[in-house]
């Protein structure tokens, strides 16, 4: 199944696409959004995002891309199931939202099998 990731591992090697959802009031989003140049949100624009976005991420970050979804509470998982299917499948590492449990990505995750190659982390609260 899923690998759960500890704190020192967020930015860990091991998977192709990280995805996160645009939450610019998150700890992690602006760490995140700092390391990439600001490509995420830049600075001095109000916070919003309406469509994803895909950002090449492979000098920065141990992967290749980072995708970030605009963040609906409702259909997360389906989002990003979504979209990792429209990007061919990558091995992958979700930032699970705040106010998300790990236990809705595990239940509703529609392929079992794929499982294998994907990994979150959830920060404690």
């Amino acid at each position: 199944m899923f690998k759960s990731l500890g704190a020192n591992q967020k930015f860990s090697f091991g998977s192709q696409l990280w995805i996160m959802f645009f939450e610019p009031y998150r700890q992690l989003f602006k760490k995140i959004n700092w390391r990439t140049h600001f490509l995420l949100q830049p600075l001095g624009e109000e916070p919003k995002l309406l469509q994803p976005l895909l950002v090449d991420t492979y000098k920065i970050f141990p992967n290749s891309s980072i995708l970030c979804l605009p963040f609906k509470k409702e259909t997360w998982v389906k989002d990003i199931y979504q979209s990792w299917r429209q990007l061919d499948k990558p091995s992958f590492r979700v930032f699970i939202p705040l106010g998300c449990q790990e236990e809705e990505l595990l239940n509703f995750w529609p392929e079992a099998d794929s499982a294998h190659k994907l990994s979150y982390y959830r920060t404690k609260r």
